[in-house]
Order: structure tokens, then sequence, then C-alpha cells
């Protein structure tokens, strides 16, 4: 029961430092001009992408102790949001009534190392290598999802799933943001941003599969495709 604990507060511990990288990398995106000038231009962040990175084939959701190392450097090394964001950025397909500017993290068992490493740079804290030990097991995918839309509260009951290899695969947890950000178009469309995640078990996921990530919303689905193998 303890051991169970634990994890789950080293989730909220490793969610929380997500929120505040995004929520920065977000507001950068969609600020104006005259905002961003008064921000430090090594943290403005122009956009993303939704190329990834590819590297070699990875085949499974453990991590090895170079791999961890190399999660390790990337995180202590990478500065700006931009940067560090990139390689797991994908957007959404085009859709008719959704912003072109949605987008998911995929946050690997990689990322999430990167991400605890670099917050533990930025703080000058020790790292936490237990926490570490239990996501290099590779237990779960985690997807944040940005989204915009008209009101304050419409994330807060997005349903999503993984669709791969004809199977559904459903969230084993879900943080919705219930009440959104107002971004910089505000009252104009999209007044608000808010971001959501989706935690998956991945003994359901290939390592190295193509995968579809759905949205579930009011007005249809908003999909978003992801090579697997292409992402650390």
């Amino acid at each position: 029961m303890k051991a169970g604990k634990n994890v789950k507060i080293m989730q909220v511990v490793l969610i929380m430092g997500i929120f505040v990288m995004l929520s920065l990398c977000l507001y950068m995106i969609r600020a104006p001009a005259n905002e961003q000038s008064q921000v430090n231009t090594s943290q403005v962040v122009a956009g993303t992408s939704n190329r990834l990175q590819k590297k070699s084939v990875t085949t499974s959701w453990t991590l090895d102790d170079q791999t961890v190392k190399s999660a390790i450097a990337y995180g202590k090394k990478c500065k700006t949001p931009r940067d560090f964001f990139k390689p797991w950025t994908v957007h959404a397909l085009p859709a008719k009534y959704y912003c072109r500017d949605d987008c998911i993290i995929v946050a690997t068992p990689y990322y999430q190392i990167a991400c605890i490493s670099r917050d533990s740079a930025r703080l000058y804290k020790p790292l936490d290598m237990k926490e570490i030990e239990t996501i290099r097991k590779g237990r779960q995918l985690i997807i944040i999802a940005v989204m915009y839309g008209d009101e304050i509260d419409f994330a807060a009951d997005i349903p999503a799933v993984i669709k791969v290899n004809g199977k559904v695969i459903h969230p084993i947890d879900t943080i919705p943001q219930r009440l959104a950000n107002i971004s910089s178009s505000w009252p104009e469309w999209p007044a608000y941003w808010a971001q959501n995640i989706y935690i998956f078990d991945t003994k359901h996921i290939p390592r190295n599969a193509k995968i579809w990530f759905i949205l579930i919303r009011l007005l249809g689905e908003e999909k978003f495709h992801v090579d697997l193998s292409t992402v650390k």
C-alpha cells in the first residue's frame, strides 16, 4: 500500500513539473509581440513542430542505463522550452472546428526523466533516483493535450483514447483542467486554452507502433498520428 502511495505522489510531482513548464511554453506561443518583448529572449517559444526527431528504432518501454543517462543529460543541457518540447510535440490533423495550434506532448519515460533532470538542474536540487528508477520501468505513457476553446470549462470533460493495431486503449487515469486559461486572443476565438493529461498503461501499446491519439470533443474527434518508433 505504501509503495503504491509513493508512486502516486511521484506522478503528481512529475505532472506538476510538466504543468509549470508547459504553461510557460504555451504562454510564449500565444503571446502577442508586445508581450513577448517583456520576456527574456532565451525563453521565447516561436511555435512547435509536428516533425519528431528520428532516432534509432526503440523496441522496449524499459530504459537501460545508457538511455537513462542520456535522458538526464538532455534535461540538464536543454535550456529553452522550445528546444525541450520540440522532439515530443505533435500537432493535430487539420479539423474544421478546432484551432490549428492544438497539439500534444508525447511524454515517454525518456521525456519524463528529462523533465525531472531539467527541473533538478534549474532548481539546484539533487536528482531523485528513486523516482527515476520507477519511471525507467516504462509502465506509463503520458499524453499532454493542449487545446483551445470558447468556454472557460471547455476542457473539463474531454475523453481520449489511443487506437493501435485495431485495438482501442482507454487511459488508466485522466487529469483534466477544469477551468481553462485566458488566451492572448481573448475575447476573440480562441478565447481560452487548457491542457489535459491522459495516462496510459504501456502493456497494451507496442513501443515502436504507429498510433492514433484521439480526443473525443463535442464537435467531433480531433486526431493526432504518432510513430512511436521515432520518439525517444
